[in-house]
């Protein structure tokens, strides 16, 4: 989990961060549903 939030963060642009942030959502929430 750690190393997917490392991930994340070094995608994270000013102009796409809603995105990402969006994305990374998703993501947790399929890892949390996955258990």
């Amino acid at each position: 989990m750690l190393y997917f939030l490392k991930f994340v963060y070094s995608q994270i642009r000013p102009h796409n961060l809603m995105a990402i942030k969006k994305i990374a959502t998703v993501q947790a929430s399929r890892l949390w549903l996955g258990q």
